[in-house]
């Protein structure tokens, strides 16, 4: 096979040793999942000094060594380009002479790139008033999710609340008394005033004056026990306010802006994870731009607040590698678009089919070493919140892979615990009143009916003399819009926690049923163990007939089926431009044992 070769799109002279050169990709290792590998190339003459006076350009102006340089080898009678490449400048094993230069290459854009990449940047950045790139994180990204501080217990707050409110009701009931008394009076006296003419004219006008005080007085208790009620509410139960987050499809569709690629995820993008949501850590922070720094604590998120945020604590590299282990995902770069998808999404996508190698003559081994008898998944737990411990259920789950049959147990092979320990707390919704706010709601519910209705009265006397009163009225079953609301013990979150918002960006009733580990694991990590059909016979060191058009194939998706259409994968493989074959190892799906059976452990229990 002829190829031609380009630097920065310049045709060059091929490398000095392109016909030794082999190509690795590697589909086993962990992170990244899939990775291109080549041995140096070794460049000569005019093309060695090119490649250094790239390098000298980082002292007059030029972009220098941290940028590579863009090279590509094509097939001569097609022009199908065969890799897309940069050369890895930075790299320790490129070597540098004057007239000789042996430096390896980085597929361009690619998964090895953005793994490199994708830690060099943070969300903080994305959202710095010193960034205003693509991926630019605005405030308008930003979802206000209203909690509700439920200290526990709260049996303190519930007693100073019954005692206020008994003290000020008993001082208005005594009031109401004072004035019905007075008004029987007032008619009295009015009736005797009528048939005496006058006599009784100056204690009419007394008992008047009388009503008029204690009406005054009456309303000033009005005023002060819905002011009671709203201080109550602000500083005991609280008044409604709101933490920042973000949706986790955002932050990945932010991250590959930046980098200059789209994103697309069946998982993240659908329902229900597409309101998945990270609500960062908030503790007290300094404020940016002063010195010496104050601190804040950030208990209320609103567009007023100027130093609140919502975007992921970390950079691009960490929410890929914590999503991607929640997810049991991978990341891969397909064309320009990065796929953040499950390790089995791509299992039905097989674009590659393996020639007739007849695998019953062949040695095979089992990948059931690789498998584990038991996962284990669970989420942390906020010492900031103790909701995450007293409403513990849904925070880790465990399925255990028995043998339905044995004869010496001492004998049995199964090994290895796979766990998962997402750095994520699992963010409680609230689902019920607590004790104070159904006793305020009781208390409200019962009287609010009289007490609007002497507001009432007060804010139309108020009207007809121009006095300028108008109090609100007061609102029956005024705390029931809490439930949905995230649940805090306090106004700081110490880990991040993960929740699914409804469309008004108060928790989705679908949390609990979608993110307790339960589900997480059975939906996501099970796939991985022998019950649910992870068995494979492998094959390794296989040489096949590969060109250019297969190596693409296998290079995009290593999924692939066998000539009478079984499923498998390629784990490695090392590819000969020149002489156009392949050294691959690779595995069947195929069932070696059906002598096992699984139980699952929620929380502990069975």
């Amino acid at each position: 096979m002829e190829l031609n070769f380009y630097l920065n799109n310049n045709k060059i002279p091929a490398p000095r040793n392109w016909r030794e050169l082999t190509i690795e990709v590697n589909f086993e290792i962990s992170n990244p999942s899939l990775f291109l590998s080549a041995t140096a190339f070794e460049f000569v003459g005019v093309t060695a000094g090119v490649i250094n006076q790239w390098i000298a350009s980082g002292t007059t102006n030029g972009v220098g060594i941290y940028e590579g340089i863009p090279f590509r080898v094509e097939v001569c009678d097609t022009n199908e380009v065969v890799l897309d490449s940069i050369l890895d400048l930075v790299s320790p094993d490129a070597e540098y002479t004057c007239d000789i230069v042996t430096v390896p290459i980085k597929e361009r854009g690619k998964i090895d790139f953005v793994n490199d990449i994708a830690d060099s940047f943070s969300f903080a950045y994305l959202a710095s008033n010193a960034y205003n790139g693509t991926g630019k994180i605005l405030l308008t990204d930003y979802k206000a999710i209203p909690y509700a501080v439920s200290a526990i217990p709260n049996y303190t707050q519930a007693l100073v609340t019954g005692v206020s409110i008994f003290i000020m009701a008993k001082e208005l009931a005594s009031a109401t008394d004072k004035i019905r008394g007075l008004i029987d009076q007032f008619l009295g006296d009015t009736t005797t005033l009528i048939i005496t003419q006058g006599a009784y004219a100056a204690t009419l006008a007394a008992t008047v004056l009388r009503v008029i005080l204690l009406l005054a007085y009456f309303t000033i208790m009005v005023i002060a026990i819905a002011k009671l009620l709203q201080d109550l509410v602000d500083n005991i139960i609280q008044k409604k306010k709101y933490k920042y987050g973000m949706y986790v499809k955002d932050l990945f569709a932010k991250g590959c802006s930046h980098l200059g690629l789209q994103f697309s995820s069946t998982i993240l993008q659908n329902y229900p994870y597409n309101k998945l949501t990270i609500i960062p850590q908030k503790i007290i922070i300094p404020t940016p731009n002063i010195f010496p720094p104050t601190f804040i604590k950030a208990a209320d998120e609103t567009q007023t607040q100027l130093y609140a945020y919502g975007y992921y604590d970390g950079t691009f590299g960490d929410l890929i590698r914590s999503m991607s282990d929640y997810f049991e995902a991978e990341v891969r770069v397909v064309g320009n678009t990065l796929f953040f998808e499950q390790k089995i999404y791509w299992q039905n996508q097989a674009s590659y089919t393996l020639p007739n190698i007849k695998t019953s003559t062949l040695p095979n081994g089992y990948n059931a070493d690789e498998l584990s008898s038991n996962l284990f998944f669970t989420y942390a737990l906020d010492d900031s919140d103790l909701n995450t411990y007293d409403e513990y259920n849904g925070t880790n789950a465990q399925i255990i892979v028995q043998p339905n049959s044995y004869i010496d147990k001492k004998n049995i092979l199964l090994k290895h615990i796979k766990e998962v320990r997402t750095p994520f707390a699992l963010g409680k919704r609230k689902e019920t009143l607590t004790v104070i706010e159904d006793k305020l709601n009781d208390i409200i519910n019962l009287g609010s009916r009289a007490i609007n209705g002497v507001i009432n009265l007060i804010n139309n006397a108020s009207n007809v003399f121009g006095s300028g009163i108008n109090l609100p009225l007061i609102t029956a079953n005024i705390f029931n819009n809490r439930i949905g609301w995230l649940k805090l013990s306090g106004d700081f979150i110490g880990i991040n926690k993960l929740v699914l918002l409804s469309d008004y960006n108060d928790i989705s009733s679908d949390t609990r049923k979608y993110l307790n580990a339960n589900t997480i694991l059975r939906t996501f990590h099970a796939f991985k163990l022998a019950t649910n059909g992870n068995q494979y016979y492998t094959y390794k060191n296989r040489e096949i007939p590969m060109c250019c058009e297969d190596f693409k194939k296998i290079k995009g998706n290593n999924i692939i089926t066998t000539f009478d259409q079984q499923m498998g994968r390629v784990d490695s493989l090392k590819w000969n431009l020149y002489k156009e074959t392949a050294t691959i190892n690779y595995r069947i799906k195929r069932n070696y044992t059906n002598n096992l059976n699984q139980t699952v452990i929620a929380d502990g229990r069975f």
